[in-house]
């Protein structure tokens, strides 16, 4: 039988293409907004746009560390079988993001004049208006995130691409309807009103899901939550204090001309972090299940195809806007600031491909709690190590010079990446490179992991290989028959109750502890909880009862059945107190 590489591949790759088309159409919206303000009032437009790009970073930053840090300790909810908690953190978050954004606007609506006049404060007179809509819009951005960083939780992946596709929708419709009567400030108000609509797709697609609202109790863990989403959170507000540094720098060095070029490159870098994040996130609830299960095989896997197919992604983007840079600096109208557009974009591509390395290792730590270093990490990529080297270029060279920050600071964040993992391998030989695993669950050869394909001769195969495994590992006969029969039965009824025709990915380990043995099938398809038909078809008749005859001795027998529907993918878990020997197993 072939191990189960195929089915974490192909369950990472659907999930990231997902994500990563969910962002790509929430950047559209904002995108084509910016397009037509550079189109519409030139640099002048472009340059609003800049000094107020940090009040998106504002929202992003509340939305993504509390439901970030949500959604992972709901995938480790998940690995540990509890029900109640994934509702409960998904209710959590969603108060969280919204409450404190809104205290977050209040605020900045408040002190709008005295940050307006640090901002910009030669701006032109659109500012004002322009500001006031996208502080509003803080509450929204915010309040995106937590159905977005849940719905593959709930099953539910076509969330994301529907929201983000209403918003870009409504967001340019908005914009086209609104930029003649209102100015600048229209285009706004055209986001704004995007992502509402968004919010309300978003509540009306999530409505009968396993993630219902839930009352987060007298203790409702928030430090919790915000640590383990403080990697993303994090990484927003460090972006948020990098565009108010560099906007300062390309003004004071040239004007409002690198301004303009910022502000299109600013908008082209959401376009490009949505194949880093859509790539990267997707291995934060993945990564954190198989971590918990000590699948390091399995995580192994994972990571490779994640390097991979992440790299392919961006890569493959990157080099759109190289190949067509001239063209997209038109469609900013910045015809006059091409060349510089040009050498811009270069750089940024080159400071791109080592983002997305980078931010890949960043979500790993996150989801295997190695917070410290992924927040550590952060701070070097996103702030320290991009501001710093801009402003010394900036001294030494002038502004022109200031672009060559973007790969420096990618640079310098690999290097001291390289030298934290190979800090950590010397710590521990055990640990295998590139990714830290430790391999030695591995090595101790007590589990198995294996792809089953849906026909009877396959399941009867695994089946023989799973007998064989446990009796090569001494354990005795009767628990032996009841592994193999656990699986076999399962198997079976799980293709039996398929739709005609179709072809499930289906997945099985088996894990041997002291004391406990553990299997998780796990298959692709439509939900079929295999418990519910149990209890649904099982009766004192016992012609009435044949598919399930088996499943019954099984779960007389076994210590612990369930079953749970993650990823959008059917995961059936079943656990046998392990039998130390033939009279124990008797017993």
């Amino acid at each position: 039988m072939e191990d189960n590489n195929r089915f974490i591949e192909n369950l990472y790759r659907q999930h990231a293409v997902s994500n990563s088309l969910s962002l790509v159409l929430s950047v559209i919206g904002p995108l084509c907004c910016t397009i037509l303000a550079g189109r519409a009032f030139g640099a002048d437009g472009l340059s609003v746009i800049a000094i107020c790009a940090p009040l998106f970073f504002v929202g992003a930053f509340i939305g993504m560390t509390f439901s970030g840090g949500g959604g992972i300790l709901a995938a480790r909810a998940v690995s540990e079988s509890d029900e109640e908690a994934p509702a409960v953190l998904y209710s959590v978050s969603a108060l969280l993001s919204i409450t404190v954004a809104a205290a977050a606007c209040v605020c900045l609506l408040v002190f709008q004049k005295q940050l307006l006049h640090f901002m910009g404060p030669d701006a032109p007179t659109s500012l004002a208006g322009y500001y006031r809509w996208s502080a509003i819009n803080v509450v929204v951005t915010a309040a995106l995130w937590p159905p977005l960083n849940f719905c593959r939780l709930a099953g539910r992946p076509a969330v994301g691409p529907a929201m983000t596709s209403v918003m870009a929708l409504a967001s340019v419709g908005g914009a086209l309807l609104f930029i003649k009567p209102l100015g600048l400030p229209g285009v706004a108000l055209a986001q704004l009103v995007g992502g509402v609509c968004a919010f309300a797709t978003a509540l009306c697609m999530m409505r009968g899901s396993t993630l219902r609202f839930r009352p987060p109790g007298r203790k409702p863990p928030i430090a919790a939550i915000a640590a383990a989403g403080s990697p993303a959170g994090l990484s927003r507000l460090y972006q948020l204090v990098a565009v108010f540094a560099l906007n300062a720098l390309f003004l004071s060095t040239g004007g409002m001309a690198p301004l303009a070029v910022f502000a299109a490159i600013q908008m082209l870098h959401r376009f490009i972090s949505a194949f880093v994040a859509g790539t990267t996130q997707t291995l934060l609830p993945i990564a954190g299940v198989l971590d918990a299960e000590r699948d390091s095989a399995g995580l192994s896997r994972l990571m490779a195809h994640a390097v991979f197919f992440g790299n392919l992604l961006t890569g493959l983007a990157c080099l759109v806007l190289l190949v067509f840079r001239s063209h997209i600096a038109a469609l900013f109208g910045l015809a006059d600031a091409a060349l510089l557009f040009g050498y811009a974009i270069v750089l940024y591509a080159i400071y791109a491909m080592l983002l997305q390395n980078v931010t890949l290792y960043i979500s790993y730590f996150t989801a295997r709690a190695s917070l410290k270093t992924a927040n550590v990490l952060l701070f070097l990529q996103e702030f320290l190590f991009l501001v710093g080297p801009a402003l010394a270029l900036a001294a030494l060279h002038g502004g022109y010079a200031v672009w060559a920050a973007f790969p420096l600071s990618g640079i310098l964040t690999l290097a001291v990446l390289a030298a934290i993992v190979l800090r950590q391998k010397r710590r521990d030989p055990a640990l295998s490179l590139p990714f830290l695993i430790n391999r030695a669950a591995e090595a101790s050869g007590n589990d198995l992991s294996f792809s089953v394909e849906s026909d009877g001769a396959s399941i009867a195969r695994s089946a023989e290989l799973l007998f064989q495994f446990c009796a090569e590992k001494g354990l005795p006969h009767k628990q032996n028959i009841l592994v193999s029969l656990s699986v076999e039965e399962f198997l079976l009824l799980i293709a039996n109750n398929a739709p005609p025709g179709s072809r499930l990915g289906l997945s099985v380990r088996l894990v041997l502890d002291p004391g406990r043995i553990t299997m998780r099938i796990r298959g692709k398809g439509r939900m079929f909880d295999p418990l519910m038909y149990y209890n649904n078809h099982i009766s004192d008749d016992i012609e009435k009862s044949l598919d399930v005859i088996g499943i019954k001795y099984i779960a007389e027998n076994a210590h612990r059945i369930y079953y749970r529907d993650t990823f959008g993918v059917n995961n059936l878990v079943i656990e046998i107190n392990r039998a130390e020997n033939a009279e124990d197993a008797e017993g």
